[in-house]
């Protein structure tokens, strides 16, 4: 297992319990171990998980839904990775989110905050 997936269950987990919800709930309910399997047959690193896991877990057709234990578990991995970039980045991404995305968007919000 890669260290950012490594990391990501661990935060996921420790999410899941700070919010009182059955983690294997989370996981089955929004694929999260598909997502995670595939990022680790592909050595993602910590921003690509990142994006991948908000597209395919948090995303569903584009729009967010309503996944907010695992979106509040990549905000964590990025701080945790690569550093505090304040509220309201993340604010901008969960409206983006809500509005309805583009995995390329996605994966550009992350590296305009995390370059």
């Amino acid at each position: 297992m890669t260290p950012a997936v490594r990391l990501f269950k661990s935060i996921l987990l420790q999410t899941c319990k700070a919010w009182d919800q059955k983690i294997q709930s989370v996981f089955d309910d929004f694929h999260v171990d598909d997502v995670l399997d595939e990022a680790d047959r592909n050595d993602l690193d910590g921003k690509a998980l990142a994006a991948l896991v908000l597209w395919k877990c948090c995303c569903t057709q584009g729009k967010f839904n309503n996944a907010s234990i695992i979106f509040l578990g990549v905000v964590k991995l990025l701080k945790d990775l690569y550093g505090e970039i304040g509220e309201q980045p993340f604010l901008d991404l969960g409206a983006m989110l809500k509005r309805g995305t583009t995995v390329e968007a996605i994966q550009k919000w992350i590296e305009t905050h995390y370059a």
